[in-house]
């Protein structure tokens, strides 16, 4: 018998999903912006309590990661293997496997990458990039320790 999930509407594995209330469904923008406002707020008083400029700050924050086309590439590429990490540990969690190595994995397969691409050299190009990810792949897997929740 499965169980229903009313709160996220995304079913697990073999549950089913009820509509939220309409009046829940109005309130939706506002949980998903509540807490980065809320973390907007508390890194005001933070930079405040440390004699900076709050206002100051944010605004040289919104410059240096979206002003222009290259910041904008910057972040992207910051950002990226933050963002396939957590989806990596948001399918492990959904799978019911709980993983607490993807970061590990992450560094493990980046540094195998590193390797190949510096000591490699006498391979062509689009073959290259091939053993590299299978290399990060080969030594990232195993990185990461996982558990059966």
């Amino acid at each position: 018998m499965s169980r229903m999930v009313a709160e996220t509407g995304i079913p697990a594995a073999g549950e089913e999903t009820i509509a939220p209330p309409r009046a829940l469904a109005l309130l939706r923008p506002l949980q998903l912006a509540g807490p980065f406002v809320i973390a907007l707020l508390v890194g005001a008083v933070v930079l405040f309590a440390s004699g900076r400029d709050a206002i100051g700050t944010y605004w040289l924050l919104i410059q240096q990661s979206m002003g222009g086309t290259t910041q904008i590439a910057n972040t992207l590429v910051a950002a990226t293997p933050i963002l396939l990490t957590g989806l990596a540990t948001a399918v492990a969690f959904r799978s019911g496997i709980f993983n607490v190595g993807v970061e590990g994995s992450l560094y493990v397969g980046a540094f195998a990458a590193a390797w190949a691409g510096f000591t490699l050299k006498g391979l062509a190009g689009p073959l290259l990039i091939v053993v590299a990810v299978l290399l990060a792949a080969a030594a990232g897997a195993p990185a990461g320790g996982s558990m059966r929740s």
